[in-house]
């Protein structure tokens, strides 16, 4: 990705820069994305500072949507009104932890990705009703489309980053 970086640069492809970005944080091991490599053509690869500073604020801004989006899950699953309060008053939550804590490889991973493709097998197991299970569906697309509308703000590519005032 660091590649397509500098390809949507050369060719003014802004909309790139933002998936992009998103996969440095996500995708690539940040010991190669901190020290580069060496392409097979033989050509070193690296981020210039200013976009290593863009990836580790946009990883914290990410880390900060995927925690409210995790703790927004489980008080969702605590306001259900459920036909089928029964079998869903115990359920919803329980689904809704496992499916929002399950484990990650970084803080960010799975921010975007497909968090509840097993929602499924999950919900076999724990058996809240369709309804519910859609409830929880609607409110997750709908964390994902608003996190994928701030990308560019979360790597400071249209000039409104929310540093928290930490930048000079």
């Amino acid at each position: 990705m660091i590649e397509v970086i500098g390809l949507a640069r050369l060719t003014d492809k802004q909309g790139l820069l933002s998936v992009a970005f998103y996969d440095c944080v996500t995708g690539i091991n940040p010991s190669i994305l901190t020290n580069g490599w060496v392409r097979e053509d033989g050509i070193f690869v690296r981020l210039n500072m200013d976009d290593m500073r863009r990836c580790l604020e946009g990883q914290r801004c990410l880390c900060r949507e995927s925690k409210k989006r995790i703790l927004d899950m489980v008080t969702l699953a605590r306001s259900f009104d459920c036909l089928t309060a029964a079998r869903c008053k115990d359920a919803v939550p329980a689904f809704c932890r496992e499916t929002a804590y399950k484990p990650v490889e970084s803080a960010v991973d799975g921010v975007l990705k497909e968090t509840w493709s097993s929602i499924g097998q999950d919900a076999q197991r724990f058996k809240p009703c369709q309804a519910c299970v859609t409830k929880i569906q609607e409110r997750e697309n709908t964390h994902c489309r608003a996190i994928w509308r701030r990308l560019p703000e979360f790597f400071d590519l249209d000039g409104t980053h929310d540093d928290g005032g930490l930048r000079a």
